[in-house]
């Protein structure tokens, strides 16, 4: 059985338990069903109108017990329920022969993109891939996650995808003391050794603002200043560098200097000012 056939079994339980009122006590009808068979994992949004809301309620409570109910196949993990726009949206990953672990960067884009401002970074759960890009519109992007979930993966991807443009200069801080960004350290672009202490990663962000600030007298923006930051949270305690990844972040859209961060918590606190967090 592949995954299409997976979760149209898992939708035709949904809808007879719906419609029968096993879920809520009464009768409930779906109006509509959409199936996303992703690389990790099935999705099934379902719109039931004004139960909606009376719907999600009851296939979270307990930690989606109910709904275990009605998966037909052994899942990995725990469901989860929440609601997406109109939609409640179920979620549960994949048995370990369906789901894809593994999604190598050459299977994606065997020639990525070369322009120094975008950057190949996975496959969505439609299957797409997904490319960013640094611009006037989306200047600066956050990498978030628990560990283990590949955001050093992410980062170093990202480095050496977008190193491949000479004009490019990249300022690497490694909040794990380098053992994130040592590997990508010697490419072409980087500017001097991953930061990994308090005072490399001053004067490596200083030299970030400092080329910000010539651009914008000068009016000259050749190329990008990119700043990679992984595990940011452990280095803004540091007043100062707190402060200049504040000004990076909230002044470097119009002279081409961005930041790409990674942290594992992104709250207000981990990134020292609000104003970082909104940019």
């Amino acid at each position: 059985m592949d995954r299409q056939q997976l979760l149209s079994n898992w939708a035709r339980h949904i809808h007879q338990a719906a419609a029968q009122g096993a879920l809520t006590g009464q009768p409930v009808h779906i109006n509509h069903f959409r199936r996303i068979a992703g690389p990790r994992a099935g999705v099934l949004e379902l719109a039931a109108g004004l139960d909606s809301g009376r719907l999600l309620r009851t296939l979270a409570k307990d930690d989606a017990a109910l709904l275990r109910q009605f998966i037909p196949w052994a899942f990995v993990g725990e469901p989860t329920v929440y609601m997406s726009g109109r939609y409640v949206r179920l979620e549960a990953g994949w048995p370990p022969e369906l789901a894809e672990t593994l999604i190598r960067l050459r299977d994606l884009a065997p020639y990525p993109p070369q322009d120094g401002s975008r950057w190949v970074a996975g496959k969505n759960e439609l299957g797409v891939t997904v490319v960013p890009g640094l611009n006037d519109r989306t200047p600066h992007f956050l990498v978030s996650g628990a560990t283990g979930s590949g955001k050093s993966v992410t980062l170093r991807s990202a480095v050496l995808q977008l190193s491949a443009n000479p004009a490019n200069a990249l300022v690497l801080i490694d909040g794990k003391f380098g053992e994130s960004l040592h590997a990508v350290a010697h490419l072409p672009g980087v500017i001097g050794p991953v930061a990994v202490d308090g005072s490399a990663t001053r004067a490596a962000l200083g030299w970030a603002v400092a080329q910000m600030r010539q651009r914008y007298e000068t009016g000259t923006r050749k190329g990008r200043v990119i700043v990679v930051v992984d595990e940011f949270q452990e280095l803004v305690g540091d007043p100062v560098i707190a402060d200049l990844l504040r000004r990076v972040a909230a002044q470097g859209r119009g002279a081409g200097v961005h930041l790409i961060a990674a942290t594992q918590h992104p709250t207000v606190d981990a990134f020292g000012y609000s104003t970082t967090r909104r940019n």
